[in-house]
């Protein structure tokens, strides 16, 4: 028994020394890498070099224009204002002048809208059509159209549309007389009186040549001087 338990304290022994030399051999390993690798010299790498972007340049508020003028949600906020300018109105052709008159109640005129209409007198203040007549001088007469003056010349005013007069019964024979053989027409100017211009009193028609006196369907012509020129009229005989 004494000999077996020697056996085993003498194994015991073997194994601790066994165990201490290899702890050392592997202290003494651990030693000689780690000295290993501090001795050795580190290897230079190579330098990188970077490209190193240009700094930002500072922002501006001009840049973010796009931004302002684009905004689905915000219309007013769009720089680009359009004004829209209504069209200037141009004004309508003036009326026809045919004849001017003063029975010592204001001068009257003999106007029609446009070639053609219906003729009527007009005095100052009277509007036709879109004007309305302000002054009557020899040189024109002057218009108020949409709160502006317009002037016009007689000249520019006068009719020079020649007036298609119907044949008479006395033409009308005239004519049927010319396809057998040449006649000789006289006058051939109207002398019938023209539009009511005042109570028994119208006016003459233009290219009138009869002469002052003459009556015609029951009225007389009539030829006055006036500031505006001579001026002729038909007044009913009583």
């Amino acid at each position: 028994m004494t000999r077996r338990l020697w056996l085993i304290n003498l194994l015991m022994l073997a194994l601790l020394v066994a165990a201490v030399w290899q702890m050392r051999k592997n202290y003494l390993s651990g030693q000689a890498r780690e000295q290993a690798f501090l001795n050795q010299k580190a290897k230079a790498e190579p330098t990188i070099v970077a490209a190193v972007p240009p700094p930002p340049a500072p922002s501006a508020a001009a840049q973010y224009i796009d931004v302002a003028s684009q905004l689905l949600l915000s219309k007013d906020r769009n720089p680009n204002v359009v004004v829209e300018v209504a069209a200037p109105k141009v004004p309508p052709p003036f009326p026809r002048f045919y004849g001017a008159m003063d029975f010592g109640d204001g001068v009257r005129v003999v106007l029609s809208e446009k070639s053609g209409a219906q003729q009527k007198s007009y005095k100052i203040g009277d509007s036709i059509g879109d004007f309305k007549i302000i002054a009557v001088s020899r040189a024109g007469i002057d218009f108020e159209w949409d709160g502006k003056t317009l002037s016009a010349s007689m000249a520019d005013l006068r009719d020079a549309t020649p007036v298609v007069q119907e044949p008479t019964p006395q033409a009308a024979t005239a004519q049927t007389q010319a396809r057998s053989g040449p006649v000789a027409i006289v006058g051939g100017s109207p002398t019938k009186p023209g539009i009511d211009i005042a109570a028994d009193t119208k006016a003459c028609q233009p290219g009138d040549t009869s002469p002052a006196g003459s009556v015609q369907d029951g009225y007389r012509k009539v030829v006055t001087q006036s500031p505006f020129g001579g001026s002729c009229r038909w007044e009913r005989i009583r």
